[in-house]
């Protein structure tokens, strides 16, 4: 999974911690794969060339997940990982817990059932991408229209998360237990009732 820069949005800086974060990575592999390594990097100029191509498309992730996502590669597998091994390794947030591709995330949000915020969402990311595409609009539109929308707004905030931002907490309402001695609703009242169920449905 790559993450994309957002539109109008220049490339940040790679920073020290990073750097140093994908040193030590090289080093847990140098260790962990060793005939594997000396035969992928045979030499200081090959190896600083792979690091300089690691570190730009880790640029967007912070150096704990970069770390961490090292750390599950050696774990797990008995080959030197591929870059894009290595950035599928990060797609999870700080405790671990791994986060869904695009296209499952949309399949998630599309047949969730509403109250949205009442679901079992697989991770809180997809939510909050759910809401800024719009439920409607998820609802009601062609996929071919629907799923760019809702991608563009899943990468946008994964990137936040693996830069290390933090998600809002999901606000679950409760739903109101029907009054059974209140007296049918007149038209007024019914239009107020109607717009209210269509704003639970927008949560």
């Amino acid at each position: 999974m790559t993450l994309p820069t957002p539109a109008g949005q220049t490339r940040k800086a790679v920073s020290q911690e990073q750097k140093e974060a994908v040193n030590a990575v090289f080093s847990l592999f140098r260790v962990n794969y060793h005939n594997q390594y000396y035969k992928a990097f045979p030499d200081t100029e090959t190896l600083n060339t792979i690091k300089k191509l690691w570190l730009n498309s880790l640029n967007q992730i912070s150096s704990e997940i970069i770390l961490a996502g090292g750390e599950r590669i050696v774990q797990r597998s008995e080959f030197l990982p591929t870059l894009a091994q290595m950035l599928q390794a990060c797609c999870v947030d700080k405790e671990g817990k791994p986060l869904a591709d695009a296209r499952s995330a949309f399949i998630e949000a599309c047949n969730a059932p509403s109250p949205k915020t009442d679901f079992a969402w697989s991770h809180p990311l997809v939510y909050h991408a759910g809401r800024k595409a719009g439920w409607h609009r998820l609802a009601s539109s062609d996929e071919n229209y629907s799923f760019p929308l809702f991608r563009q707004q899943y990468e946008n905030l994964l990137e936040g998360l693996m830069r290390g931002d933090k998600l809002p907490a999901i606000e679950h309402k409760k739903t109101p237990e029907p009054d059974t001695k209140t007296a049918p609703l007149d038209r007024d009242a019914a239009r107020v009732r109607l717009a209210e169920l269509r704003a639970q449905l927008e949560d």
